[in-house]
């Protein structure tokens, strides 16, 4: 039997070395994230049941009043995610509503800076703890994106971490749209404060986390007043808040 003739391999051309060390130049010149970093230690013991969630389960749901450390641990966690390996990704949404009714209008420039405001809590944590330089080198190469919530339909994310922040704001139509966009090896974290809903009685994270009570691999974190962290008066206007209902203002 005659032996077919392998074709003799191509010697690489000068250009090929060229392109080679520029790309070897660019990945030893990109950024890199801050070494001097300090360790993440929960501030109560509901913050570590929340990190230990979000490390084991495939949907973790955090509520819980302003100040618990809600957006601050799953911050936290993605900048873990995104130190431990070059090949996953980041996506940061939330539904574009402005607080307590007031209405900003139109926001100029393209979306990432239509939106970007509505991010900032977020980016403000993992700038601090990744550095700016490396964070802008994660958005560049799409390992951390910001979507907004009604841009979400249609999209499938694998080996990525999800951050749902400020889902008080999402209806149950897009609860359910969002919950069904998760991929191969991801997983996704769903924080909010029902308790601040800007949308009313169509708020669909309670309804998200009553429906999927029974699911496997679905673990929720419900924060109290006694977990707030940022300042101790924070729990007093709560409390005043709760213990009285709205009533005209006598001038």
């Amino acid at each position: 039997m005659e032996r077919k003739r392998q074709k003799p391999r191509r010697k690489a051309s000068q250009e090929d070395h060229f392109e080679a060390a520029a790309l070897d130049l660019e990945a030893r010149q990109q950024p890199r994230p801050k070494k001097n970093i300090k360790a993440f230690r929960p501030a109560t013991d509901r913050q570590a049941d929340y990190a230990d969630a979000i490390d084991f389960s495939t949907y973790t749901f955090g509520t819980g009043p302003a100040g618990t450390g809600k957006t601050y641990v799953a911050a936290i966690k993605a900048c873990q995610h995104l130190r431990s390996s070059d090949k996953t990704k980041v996506i940061l949404t939330r539904p574009a509503v402005e607080a307590a009714g007031e209405k900003l209008g139109f926001l100029p420039g393209e979306l990432p800076e239509k939106f970007g405001p509505y991010m900032k809590p977020l980016m403000r944590i993992m700038i601090d703890q990744l550095g700016a330089s490396f964070v802008d080198t994660l958005i560049k190469y799409e390992r951390l994106q910001m979507i907004p919530l009604a841009f979400m339909r249609g999209e499938t994310f694998e080996d990525a971490l999800i951050i749902a922040d400020e889902m008080q704001n999402a209806t149950r139509e897009q609860m359910k749209m969002l919950l069904t966009r998760i991929g191969e090896g991801s997983r996704m974290i769903i924080d909010g404060d029902p308790a601040q809903t800007d949308i009313g009685e169509d708020s669909g994270l309670e309804d998200a986390i009553y429906r999927l009570r029974n699911i496997k691999n679905v673990s929720v974190v419900r924060f109290e007043k006694s977990d707030i962290v940022r300042h101790t008066i924070i729990q007093e206007v709560i409390t005043a808040y709760e213990r009285e209902p709205a009533r005209a203002i006598q001038v």
